[in-house]
């Protein structure tokens, strides 16, 4: 199966629909084809959206900093996450 690059302007539920289709064209069954979503957003309501839609994990960047800065993004981005859980 060809792999998507998701353009970081568009959502991945703009893509969700055609990946789906392709699986499907490849004789995989949609739904055990895993989808990840890069670069997530830390926007819990955009986060269920993806969960709702049957996206299996989103990854999150987190910009190279110092230290006190770097654990204080990571501890935004785990309450985020866990709002979602």
């Amino acid at each position: 199966m060809r792999r998507f690059l998701l353009n970081l302007c568009n959502d991945a539920l703009d893509i969700l629909p055609r990946f789906r289709q392709m699986a499907a064209e490849a004789g995989r069954n949609p739904d055990e084809v895993p989808m990840s979503v890069f670069a997530a957003p830390q926007d819990a309501e955009r986060l269920k959206r993806y969960r709702d839609a049957g996206v299996d994990r989103a990854v999150f960047m987190i910009a190279t900093t110092g230290r006190d800065e770097a654990l204080k993004n990571l501890d935004a981005a785990a309450a985020v996450a866990r709002s979602v859980s």
